[in-house]
């Protein structure tokens, strides 16, 4: 193993233990139930979550100098900062950054990623919108053709905004205002003129062999550029994400069809689900919750949207545990409301007896 990641593993658990020996009253809690959390840690980089209170305050200045000293670093007071709560007075916010020396902020820029406590705006994304106006200039629009268009609109313009849609709420609308500029650099005329779109933009998007040119957009791939974030939720209950949200928001697949709302991370998570949701399918256990008719275990669907005449009368989950019995399907029970042929497809699934409980796995 490399030195440089042992040594930044130890510092952190230097670090970890100083806030757990001395700074138990650090932290924030979303709700009761879940864990405190004092700080979060990624390389060289640390994010601190605190009260607003000189006494919190101070205990933190003190673990940070501790650290220091029995590490021998040092805090680049020039890249930190602090943000509060929009309910924290500006008097109160003086106080605290003279106790702990660094500038305040309204966000904070962390691996690319802008962290806010209030909702983005389409302005706090004017970046992206500006450094997208800069490209077609150096590109020189009027020597090129129409393919020679293409191909910059698609591995330039439009690629580097994918990152910011994978990992926070990029408004809509400044993705259109992207859009716009790829339109107007493909279609315009050599003087610049406005030229005739003589295909729309979602044919544009299209696969080649579809009759498009293989752009793509990121507005309707929001959730699928998210999926692997909310296939590592799903299945690392262990994790701090989960632990955290859990307790407070419940099932994610119970959400993904709900009007969004709650936390960024959530919503996030809930655009990720939506997209992963038709590619799932449930490992049959003891068939605890799972829904008979509603959940996919056979095949790519729930039974729900197949052309059968198989209909729940209830609105209550049908369980799966129902038809299995030690460990194996109850055939009587199955035939009592379904047919041969789906009986028979469903015999065919196995039940995996060593799982304490249901799992998912990808269909593809």
């Amino acid at each position: 193993m490399p030195l440089v990641p042992i040594s930044f593993h130890s510092c952190a658990q230097v670090l970890y233990n100083a806030f757990m020996d001395k700074g138990d009253s650090i932290g924030i809690w979303l709700i009761p139930s879940d864990p405190k959390i004092s700080h979060l840690c990624y390389a060289d980089d640390v994010i601190i979550f605190s009260e607003t209170n000189r006494k919190d305050f101070k205990v933190i200045k003190y673990i940070l100098e501790e650290f220091c000293e029995w590490t021998g670093l040092s805090i680049n007071i020039n890249k930190s900062s602090m943000v509060f709560d929009k309910a924290v007075s500006t008097r109160k916010k003086n106080a605290m950054a003279c106790i702990m020396g660094f500038k305040t902020s309204k966000d904070l820029n962390y691996l690319g990623v802008k962290l806010s406590s209030r909702r983005l705006l389409t302005e706090d994304y004017q970046f992206i919108i500006n450094k997208a106006l800069k490209m077609p200039n150096s590109w020189g629009g009027r020597m090129l053709s129409l393919a020679g268009k293409i191909i910059p609109t698609k591995t330039n313009l439009l690629s580097f905004s994918i990152f910011h849609c994978t990992n926070s709420l990029v408004p809509k609308s400044a993705l259109e205002e992207i859009y716009k500029i790829c339109r107007s650099f493909i279609w315009n005329k050599p003087n610049g003129k406005q030229g005739i779109h003589y295909v729309s933009w979602n044919t544009l998007c299209l696969p080649s062999k579809w009759g498009g040119r293989g752009l793509h957009s990121s507005a309707s791939k929001v959730g699928p550029l998210k999926d692997k974030l909310a296939w590592r939720y799903l299945n690392n209950s262990d994790s701090m994400l989960y632990k955290v949200l859990y307790p407070k928001y419940g099932n994610l697949l119970d959400h993904v069809n709900t009007r969004r709302k709650g936390s960024p991370a959530w919503k996030i998570l809930m655009d990720e689900g939506k997209a992963l949701m038709p590619l799932l399918r449930w490992k049959v256990s003891n068939g605890e919750d799972i829904d008979v008719f509603n959940d996919t275990w056979i095949l790519d669907k729930s039974i729900k949207k197949w052309p059968t005449f198989v209909s729940p009368l209830e609105n209550n989950k049908c369980l799966l545990s129902n038809f299995i019995y030690n460990g194996r399907w109850n055939e009587e029970a199955l035939n009592e409301i379904m047919g041969e042929d789906l009986v028979n497809l469903i015999l065919q699934v196995g039940i995996n007896n060593r799982m304490e409980k249901h799992s998912l796995e990808l269909l593809f």
